[in-house]
Formats: C-alpha cells, structure tokens, sequence
C-alpha cells in the first residue's frame, strides 16, 4: 500500500543526542533536546504490505538522509571506525486489539550496525533491542501511525512508517454514564447521559433508546442519535415509564444499557364523549355512557362523572311536579377495560327537556364540560277528579269526572271500564258469563260524562275512568254503582233425574227435580216454588206446590201418572216466569190383590180343569194390568211379586215346578169383559207356554199372576184334583199292551239285523254314503228347506255320518298334549288340541313343570279371525293356567254351557269364588265375583281378575239347561242368551273363551251358532255343514252328537222365524227335542197303553 506520510515533528535534535536516552528495552526514550523533525516520504510502487521509506529532518540543520552512516567498532584496545550505513527496518508483523498493539519485525543481516531499535508512535518514542515489541494503555477504536528505525550508538537509522487501527472491545461491556430524565411539559420528557469511557467513546457510532410504559407487553418506542440527548413524546399522563440507553457500535455491536424509570406528571382528562346509542331517557331518569380517554392518552385513573341538568326558563314554571335542577355523580372506584361509563341520572320530571353537561375527574383535576340535551318521556296522567255515580235505574246509571290535576304528557282520550263484579244477592247462575258482560269505553279527551243504558237489575258495578296519553293510561279513579231491583230471571238447565222405585211389593217412588239458579235474581231472593202435577184417567189429578231455597227437590210419585213440572223463582216484590221440565210418567208397581173379591180354585174333570176369574180380582191402584198368567204347580209352592221391564225378553219366569198354561202377554179382559174362563189341560202348547193334559186323581195348585208394566203379583194357591178316570176293559188293554210289545220287539229284531248288515260292509262302501259337500241355502229359503226335513229326516243323519270321516281327513297332528308332563292336564284322554291351533301359555316363575301346554284351541269367528278359545272345564290343578289365559289373551267374555257336577259327576272345577267372594290362585293371581244375577236359564256374573298390578273385569255367561251330550228344551232359551252374548261380544271386544266339560259338544254348537247367527244377520248364504267342518279343522269333535247338530238347524230356522209360531203338533218338535225326553214321553205312553189293557 503507498502512504504518504506528511508528519511535522517539532521535536529538537531528535538524533543529535541520543545519550540522555535510556537504553532499557521496552522503555520510551525522551530527547532533553528535542528539535523540529520532518519526514519526508519518497512514494515508491511496490506492494501494499511494503513500508515506506522515510527520511527524517532536523528543523536546525539541514536535512540529511541517514542512508550511509559509519559503522565503527571500538574497543579499549583498538578502537575501529567503519564506514557503512544503518540497516533500514520493516514492519513484519503488527497486530492490533481494543487496548494494544503487538509489533513485529526481521532484524537486518547486518547486526554489528544495530544495537538497537527506535519505535515512534504518536508523538512517542519507545526503544528496544528486541524484533517486537508490544504497546499498551491505546485508545479503541483509534487509527495510528507508527514508524520504526535502527540505531548504533545512538544514531538513527532511517525510519520505516506503518499504521493501524485499534477496534472495538468485544463484548463491548460499557455504557453510557450519568443518565437523567427530566417532564419539560406535559406531553415532553428531555432525555441527557454523557458517553462512555473515554478509552472507547470512538468506538460508539450512535446512541439507542428504547421507552415503554411499566408493566406493559405493548408495543415499545425506539429511537437512536449521535447526541447524548433526547426529546421523548408524547408522554401519557400519570404513565410510569421504562427507559433503556445503550451505545451502538458499529452496525452489530452494542454496549451496556443504562436503564431509568421515570413516573410521568397528572393531568386533567380531554372533555368525555357519549358514546353513540347509549343516551336513553325513561319518565324520571337519562341514561347514558361516557368514554374518557383511552389510556394511551391519560394514564391518571378516573375518579368521577359528574352530570348537571337544568331545566330551561321555557318550561312551564307553573307546573308544581317539574323538577328544575339534579346533579347525578358516578363515583369510579374501578377502572374499565375500555374507558366507558354508564351513569343514570334520577329523579327527573316527566316530559321536560333538560340542558345537561358531564365532566370527568382525575387526580390531574376537572376536564372540560361536554355539554348534551335530553328529553324525559311522557307519564300517564293522574287520576280523573270527582268521580260520580248518580241517576240510577234498573238498568241504567251516569258516570261525571272532570280532569286529572298532573298531566305530564298530551292527553289524547279517557277511557272507561264498567267491570260487572257481580250481583247483589248471592242465589244466581255463576255461570252465565254472557249476560254479566264488562264493558269498555274510548272518550274524548273534552268528555266528563256517560250515561251507561246496558246494566242489570239489581247488580254491582266497579266503574274506572283514567286519562290516556303518549305513555298510556293513567291512574284510576274509582267507583261503585248498584242498580236497582225488577223481575227475576228464570231457572236454568231445569231438568229430573231418572225416577228412584223401591223393590218392593208396597209401592214407593220419587223423582229429584234440579235446576240452576237464575242468571240474576234481579233482587233480595225469597224461594223457588215448585209446583207437579200428576195425572192417571180415572184417578183424581195431584196438584201439589212445595217452596224450597235450593236448587233440588225430591217429589213423590204416585203410580203410573203422567207428571209435568214447574219452576218460578221469587224475590221480596217480584216472581219469575215458570220454567217446566219433560214430562215423564211414573212406573208402574205391583198389583194388588183384591182381597174383597174371592178367586176360587178351578172345577176339576178328567185330565182337565174349569177355571173363572174376573178382573176385579186385582187392584190396578199401582198400575194398569197389561196381562195374566195362570201357572200350573205340581208341588205346593206360594207365589210371590217381582219386577220386569214390560218386555218379551224379560217375562218373568215360573216358579220352580211350575208350567206356563197362557201365552206371554195373555189378557181376556182386554176386550173389555170383566170376568174369563179357562180350561186347563186342553193340550195347547206355544213357544213360551204348554196347557198339557192333565193326570187324573192328581193334585195340582194353580196360581193366577197379574202383570203391570214394571211389575208382577201371584194370587194365593188355588189347589185342585182332577177326577179319576172311568173303568176301562182290562183284557183289552192287557191285549193291547201285550201286542204292542211283540211289535217293538219285532222292530228290534229288525234293526239290530240292520245293524249287522251294515258292519259286514266293507269301509269304502261307507265312505259312499256321502262325499259332496251340501250346498249354502239362501237365507229366504231355509225355512222350506228345515220344513222339508220332517220327510226326510235321514239327511241330516248322512250329513254327520259324513262330518266324521270328513273331520278324520283333515284332522292335524297332536303332539304336544300327549307328552308325559301334560297328559295329567287333559280332562279327558281323548279330547286334545292340535297343535297348530292350541294356545300356548307364557312359562313364568310360578310354573312347576315349565309347561305351555293348556288344553285349548283358537277358534276362527265369522270375520274369520280370531275370536274364541274353546277350552275344556278347567281341572282344579290347571285353574291357575286357565285364569293365566284369560290375562294373555285379553279375554273378556267367559261362557259356560254346563253345570259344575251333572248326574254326579263333576264336569268342572269351581274354578271362580261365589258372588261378592275372592280366591287366590297361586301366590299372585286372585279373582273377585263382583255382581251376580240369574236370569232364569243363564246366569250373569262380572268377575274381577288381577296379577299383580295387571287387573281385568271378565263377563262371565253361564247358560244352564243344557245337558252333556244333548241339547236344551226349545231354542228360545238358547236364541236369547246367544243374542245377548254377541252384543256384549260387540261392546267389549277381546277373545271370548268358550268351555263345557270337554270343550268340544256343547262349546261347539255354541260357536256355530253364534258364527250362523252373525251370518244371518247379514243376509248371507247359511252353511251349517261347512261351519261344523271348518270347527272341526281347529279343535277335534266339536258339535259333538248328531242331536246337537240338529239342534243348531232348529235355531237357524227358529231365529227366521219372526214371530215363532208352533202348531199343536207334538211331531214338529221331536227333530230336535232331547232324546230322553221321547224316550220318557214313549215309555209312559206304553206304560198308559199296558194299565188300560189291563183294565
């Protein structure tokens, strides 16, 4: 590198004398006389690294280059002189740090000329006679010049100039010193310091200064300069700051930060602002939110708000309820995150404007005021003055106010309520809403009156009138009006319950009228009068009139009258209209036997009887006597009274070992006569009636019934003995009887020979007898066809022979019945369900052997559907697995067609308790008998079934002439109980279980003819065959005997038949009488035959 040194040394005889000159390496050496000294530099080309030559001057002789200088050896012996020049010596090596430079060079190869080297460096001299040497105590960061040279004996060589540059200590590791912080305004801070250690002040090339508020992570001001101050703004009010100074060096070094904390001055906030929105303003208050000062600008805390409202000299000053002046402070003792304050100021008047001002205080003072306008709303009215009722009528009053004294708003209209509260006596219909109606009024703001023409009589009133304005209705005022009295209203809803009747023979009955009190009684109720009559041609009429203050009365009632009744209410001055009720007619009683009119016993002949009476025998005082019946007793048995509803259905039935000799509703006097004759035993028998023939020489009791509409009465017995009959020629009868007996043994000859000849036949050729299905038959023409059976009799006979083979053809399998732990639950070994239709019980913990077996089969109704279960009579030890059915299978009929025990034998177990009893069964299952009641033939019971919390009510229907194996005595019975039952089977719904004692005869003829029954009343074709047949798919025999399937025609044709009509005839019964009944009728006709042979 070529430098060009331009040094002026003013130092004197810098090499004139060097011997003051200390000669210790590494010590500076001092001229006493220093001289001026110049170098002059020739710049030659060559290397960056080469040193100049440098030529230094005396300033107090001439120049001269030392390039030749005499190099002289000298000793004490000899002493030498040798001309030759001072090596020139060049830097090898110069290494700077921070404080220090380590110079190096090579030593000439001429040393005897050198005894030691100069170094020259800012403005000193430093000698040693070593090839380095290191320099101390510099500046950093500071450029040097530096020169050496060598010497001998004092005399400098020529000098070889250098430079360098120190640099920065690294880490730097100091700061600046003396910082000071001081507020020269409110919003400036002056920030001084003084730099660093001067050793190292050159090595700062700025100054950074980094200031944030305490505490705070948000953003933080920087600034940097080459000044040892600093202005920072804008400083925040009461705001504690954190200020950092550190010296830059360069553009990656810095040196130590001097930090400070400095807490800035309070002062006032800026004027708050409302925020938008917020102002809002109720009848007494204004409501607003102010935002000060963000904190950013004004760290002092907010203390207060305080706000002044005066109200302007332009309201009105006469208004006593204005409030002038409020002052409202909001007391801030908790700053917000977002410098808002809500604040209400109170106890303002209505509907005023009001000139307010806010101003914020901190601990810097008051700001300035920020000024707002605000409006309170408008509040209703004070109550109307001098509220008056007066000009009171019945039904009309007026209402006078005038206007209320504080309106603080524009009243626009009053309105008025006239609230109905009631009427003034209590006995009135709560209920009649309509006309106790409340009424509603809008009037002008210049009305102070009505006159209300709506009111009712005698009733209290709660008048209201208040003045409305922008904020609604104002106070009431209020008032009471009471009208006057006038003619009550009439009763309401008038009506009677159904007559009450005692069972008794004494006639007893009553009636309750009820009614509802009037709408109004329009004045101080007194009573209600009620008053009845009772009509009955030819009996005097009963007018009667009773007073009562409630709303019910209990009249008598007097035998079959036609009564009507009337209601009226009665005040202190007036009474009502009258209010009737239906008319209605009393029941009949029991008639009375005429004891003052003898009944004689009948005048006996053969096998008959004679037998008068009249009219007046009874008594109709309870009743008209609509019909008679006279019954034939064979055991001595009183009579009694009873009740029935009039009606064929209900005819009560005969005493036991009684015969019915008329027709129901049988009445000889209906053609006016007062007196009839009868004979009894003529022979004539009906479908609900038998006048037999009489045995002679026998004792009978005839008894006389008479019949009203509700009820009947027997007369006392009327005993009588028929005559013995003449002698008869007893070879005659003897021959007779004993011909006859060889015709029948003849004729049993012939038929057990008949017999035989039909077993030797071979099964096909009995198969033959029948194999087409019979065809329906219309129901129009049933009737002809049932007639047409009394030749041909053998066709029902062929039909059932037909049924069993067909039955055995489609019989299913049966499995389950068989089993070893079921078979003990069969009643008969050879009556069992198959098993695709038997029911199946669900197992529960009370299960001994685990079994779902029960001996019953599902059974397809008329919808083809399910509809019955047919079930043997339940063993004692499955009872329980009969009454678990009935609750699984949501049963709600039970029917029973047989008798517990028959001829001995039991054929049910008693499997419910007796009327108004309970039986548990198990552990969890009880039944209740709830009602009974016997019906003649049948019997109706409800029994309440209950397991655990599953409880269900069962009618249960039992039919009790029916005998195992056969069928009733005529279809009447029969027809009416399968009638009842279908229309409890219609209203209630559910399966209806069917049983017997083996559940296949009896039950099955049962079904079919509930299913026929249904099928006539829908006027459909009538297949008595395919019915059975279709039975006997789903449970085995049932209509069992070929007298049941016969039965089941005879009550197909009787139910077409409308009414019943049956001759004389004997023979048109035995189609389908009981089998035992023609053997009994036979056999006494022989016995009769033989004792008249014989006589």
């Amino acid at each position: 590198m070529n430098v060009v040194w331009v040094l002026v040394l003013l130092v004197p005889s810098v090499f004139a004398k060097l011997t003051n000159i200390e000669t210790q390496t590494g010590q500076n050496h001092e001229t006493n006389e220093i001289e001026d000294v110049f170098v002059k530099q020739e710049t030659t080309s060559g290397p960056e690294n080469e040193a100049s030559t440098t030529e230094i001057y005396s300033t107090t002789t001439e120049p001269t280059f030392f390039s030749k200088t005499a190099c002289a050896n000298t000793s004490e012996e000899q002493s030498v002189t040798t001309e030759a020049h001072i090596p020139v010596v060049n830097f090898t090596q110069i290494n700077a740090s921070s404080f220090e430079v380590f110079l190096q060079w090579d030593p000439p190869e001429n040393t005897q000329c050198v005894d030691k080297y100069v170094i020259y460096l800012d403005s000193d001299f430093y000698e040693t006679t070593e090839s380095n040497y290191t320099i101390a105590n510099l500046t950093a960061c500071n450029e040097y010049k530096v020169a050496i040279a060598a010497s001998k004996n004092d005399n400098v060589g020529q000098f070889t100039n250098d430079s360098f540059k120190t640099i920065a200590p690294n880490p730097f590791g100091y700061g600046v010193e003396d910082l000071k912080v001081e507020q020269v305004t409110d919003y400036v801070l002056n920030l001084t310091w003084n730099a660093p250690d001067e050793k190292v002040v050159q090595c700062v090339t700025a100054y950074d200064i980094l200031w944030w508020p305490a505490g705070s992570t948000g953003k933080t001001k920087e600034s940097k300069t080459n000044e040892t101050y600093l202005e920072l703004s804008p400083v925040v009010g009461c705001m504690k700051y954190e200020i950092n100074v550190k010296p830059l060096i360069g553009e990656t070094q810095q040196g130590n930060v001097q930090a400070a904390e400095f807490q800035a001055q309070a002062y006032p906030n800026n004027p708050p602002n409302i925020v938008i929105g917020s102002l809002s303003s109720t009848k007494t208050q204004i409501s607003l939110t102010w935002e000060t000062d963000d904190k950013s600008k004004n760290m002092c805390n907010v203390s207060a708000i305080v706000v002044n409202c005066v109200a302007p000299e332009d309201s009105n000053r006469n208004s006593s309820w204005i409030i002038w002046e409020a002052q409202s402070v909001r007391e801030v003792t908790e700053q917000t995150a977002n410098n808002r304050y809500s604040m209400t100021i109170e106890n303002l008047s209505p509907f005023t404007n009001y000139s307010c001002s806010g101003v914020v205080t901190n601990t810097g003072g008051n700001s300035s005021e920020t000024p707002f306008e605000a409006t309170t709303d408008e509040d209703v009215p004070s109550a109307p003055q001098s509220l008056t009722i007066k000009d009171v009528g019945p039904q009309k009053f007026t209402i006078e106010w005038t206007q209320p004294e504080q309106i603080p708003g524009i009243m626009t209209s009053y309105g008025l309520k006239i609230i109905s509260v009631g009427p003034l006596d209590r006995n009135v219909n709560k209920d009649c809403a309509n006309n106790a109606t409340d009424h509603f009024f809008d009037l002008d703001a210049e009305d102070t009156s009505l006159v209300f023409e709506e009111a009712l009589p005698y009733f209290k009133y709660s008048v209201s009138v208040y003045g409305v304005d922008g904020a609604g209705n104002g106070t009431e005022a209020n008032a009471d009006a009471s009208t006057t009295a006038t003619k009550p209203d009439q009763v309401e809803n008038a009506e009677t319950l159904p007559p009450e009747y005692s069972q008794n023979e004494t006639y007893s009955g009553s009636v309750i009228v009820k009614f509802d009190p009037p709408c109004n009684t329009n004045g101080p109720f007194k009573h209600y009068e009620i008053n009845y009559i009772g009509q009955r041609e030819g009996f005097s009429p009963e007018n009667q009139t009773l007073e009562t203050t409630e709303t019910n009365a209990t009249i008598p009632l007097k035998p079959e009258r036609e009564y009507s009744i009337e209601i009226k209410v009665v005040t202190e001055n007036f009474t009502s209209g009258p209010v009737s009720v239906p008319a209605f007619q009393s029941q009949a009683g029991v008639p009375v036997v005429n004891k003052n009119v003898d009944l004689k016993a009948p005048t006996p002949e053969e096998e008959k009887a004679q037998f008068a009476f009249k009219k007046e025998n009874f008594d109709n005082i309870n009743g008209e006597i609509i019909a008679y019946c006279l019954i034939l007793l064979t055991e001595s048995q009183e009579g009694g009274y009873g009740f029935w509803d009039g009606t064929n259905e209900t005819w009560p039935p005969v005493p036991k070992n009684g015969t019915q000799l008329t027709p129901n509703f049988w009445n000889p006097f209906k053609d006016g006569v007062s007196s009839a004759n009868f004979t009894i035993g003529d022979g004539g028998c009906g479908a609900n009636y038998c006048n037999k023939i009489l045995n002679d020489d026998t004792k009978y009791w005839l008894i006389v019934r008479a019949l009203t509409r509700a009820g009947f009465k027997d007369s006392s017995l009327l005993p009588f003995k028929t005559d013995v009959m003449e002698e008869l020629n007893l070879p005659l009868i003897l021959g007779l009887t004993f011909g006859l007996l060889l015709l029948v043994l003849l004729i049993i000859f012939l038929i057990i020979l008949w017999r035989r000849s039909r077993k030797s036949q071979p099964p096909e050729e009995i198969k033959r007898v029948s194999t087409t299905s019979p065809e329906p038959i219309p129901c129009q023409k049933f009737v002809t066809f049932y007639a047409n059976l009394k030749t041909t009799p053998h066709i029902l006979k062929q039909q059932f022979t037909d049924l069993d083979l067909q039955s055995k053809k489609v019989a299913a399998q049966i499995s389950y019945a068989t089993l070893a732990e079921n078979r003990r639950k069969n009643r008969y070994t050879n009556i069992l369900p198959f098993d695709e239709t038997r029911v199946k019980l669900n197992i529960d913990e009370d299960d001994e052997i685990s079994s779902d077996y029960i001996n019953a089969s599902y059974i397809k109704g008329y919808s083809g559907k399910m509809e019955y279960i047919a079930t043997q009579g339940p063993l004692e030890s499955t009872t329980r697995d009969f009454w678990k059915m009935v609750l699984q299978e949501n049963v709600s009929i039970i029917v029973m067609v047989s008798q517990f025990v028959e001829q001995s034998k039991e054929k049910c177990y008693h499997y419910f308790p007796s009327n108004h009893e309970s039986v548990m069964f198990g552990e969890s299952l009880e039944v209740k008998c709830c009602t009974e009641l016997h019906f003649g033939t049948y019997c109706m019971r409800t029994l309440q079934v209950r397991k655990g919390t599953e409880q269900r009510h069962v009618i249960h229907m039992q039919f009790l002439e029916w005998p195992d194996f056969g069928v009733p005595l005529g279809t009447d019975n029969m027809l009416q109980f399968c009638r009842q039952l279908r229309e409890k089977a219609n209203s209630e719904g559910g399966l209806i279980v069917v049983h017997c004692s083996a559940g296949v005869g009896r039950t099955g003829t049962l079904i079919a003819l509930d299913i026929l029954l249904q099928t006539i009343d829908d006027h459909r074709d009538i297949n008595i065959y395919k019915t059975v047949l279709d039975l006997r798919k789903q449970r085995a025999n049932m209509v069992q005997t070929e007298k049941q399937y016969v039965f089941i025609h005879t009550c197909v044709n009787d139910y077409l038949e409308t009414p019943i009509i049956q001759s004389n005839d004997s023979s048109q019964e035995r189609i389908y009488e009981n089998m035992d009944v023609l053997k009994y009728s036979l056999k006494k006709n022989l016995i009769e035959t033989e004792v008249e042979s014989a006589l």
